[in-house]
């Protein structure tokens, strides 16, 4: 039950709706981008592969005074409509870019609702169960601009609004912020990795003796060898698992990414599946445990996870383990070493 400050309309009935251009646009190398669903992960922009069209279509395509609104403008709250669904972002001052019509926009009369509060609203749990609640009736990942408009806005007064949007960036800074110290610590261990164990560069090795081996010089007693030397090397369930909406995290390998696990997007299996599929006595070794590094062998390939002692998930075929042996190798050496340049080159060599 709501609040009684609280008011309960539909997207359409305090914002205008539209989406990006419906056009063929011609892509090129470079100019003003052109962004589509694919692009909007997290609450922001994906730009590690993005498309770009050139001025004379942006200005065409994306006017300022056209009737359907196509060109977002700041304050406006897009989201993902075809492909990966319900993605929002918040369009800043310095955003410049067209949109496919894969994205929606969201325009607020902001007389009554804050933009900010409306994107942390389409992130918020009843959104996005409404949201699935729709796309799960059509036979496509699509949802149209007529669903959009009849989805549920909660919301209480304006100042209470910013209150709360503000609270909320307060937490997603400080999550920004961590984050980016964690990608600082981690770029740093794989420095310290590639001088002590790529260059040999490590404290002492000034009096270490260097020896001949197949890949040129190491110090002596090193080994070169395969990973199925020193290595349990096997892959997750074959099987046809049933997914469903909770239980038992289920991974493929679209959830491998910057060496953790991305688990916006999730599957998930039920525990007897959990229980019949990953046993720990299985000769298929199939269920990853900690210490076990694990990762992605079908499609963005080389993506690799150390398993720690709180993880409990089932995995695909997509996804191979690697379980070191102990008295050969260390786990935390070989997740290193996965993600290092030269595994990664002889890994793409092989894969063509």
């Amino acid at each position: 039950m709501l609040k009684t400050h609280w008011k309960q309309h539909k997207i359409g009935d305090t914002y205008i709706v539209g989406d990006g251009a419906h056009a063929s646009l011609k892509r090129q190398q470079i100019s003003i981008m052109y962004l589509t669903s694919k692009n909007f992960k997290n609450g922001d922009l994906d730009l590690s592969k993005v498309d770009y069209i050139s001025k004379e279509d942006y200005i065409k395509h994306f006017r300022d005074n056209s009737k359907a609104l196509t060109k977002p403008q700041t304050d406006d709250v897009l989201f993902s409509i075809i492909g990966t669904i319900g993605e929002p972002y918040l369009f800043k001052p310095q955003d410049k870019f067209g949109l496919s019509s894969s994205v929606s926009i969201l325009r607020p009369n902001k007389s009554v609702i804050f933009p900010k509060y409306l994107f942390y609203w389409i992130k918020g749990h009843i959104f996005q169960e409404a949201l699935y609640g729709i796309k799960s009736g059509v036979a496509q990942s699509y949802v149209s601009l007529e669903m959009i408009r009849s989805l549920p806005l909660y919301y209480p007064p304006l100042t209470t609004q910013k209150k709360i949007a503000a609270i909320l960036s307060g937490y997603d800074d400080l999550i920004e912020n961590n984050t980016r110290r964690i990608k600082i610590l981690e770029e740093m261990a794989q420095t310290l990795y590639h001088e002590w164990f790529v260059k040999f560069r490590f404290p002492g090795h000034e009096h270490t003796k260097m020896v001949d081996s197949e890949l040129g010089l190491i110090p002596e007693g090193w080994e070169v060898t395969k990973i199925s030397n020193a290595c349990l090397v096997r892959d997750g369930a074959h099987a046809r698992i049933k997914r469903q909406d909770s239980g038992i995290i289920y991974l493929t390998c679209k959830n491998f990414k910057g060496g953790d696990l991305e688990l916006s997007k999730v599957d998930y299996i039920s525990e007897d599946d959990y229980q019949k599929y990953f046993k720990e006595d299985s000769k298929a070794l199939t269920k990853p445990k900690a210490g076990d590094v694990v990762f992605s062998i079908i499609g963005t390939i080389g993506e690799p996870y150390l398993v720690q002692p709180q993880d409990k998930f089932g995995i695909s075929s997509s996804v191979s383990i690697l379980r070191p042996y102990q008295n050969i190798l260390s786990y935390n050496y070989l997740y290193y070493w996965i993600r290092n340049r030269i595994f990664q080159d002889a890994l793409n060599a092989i894969k063509g």
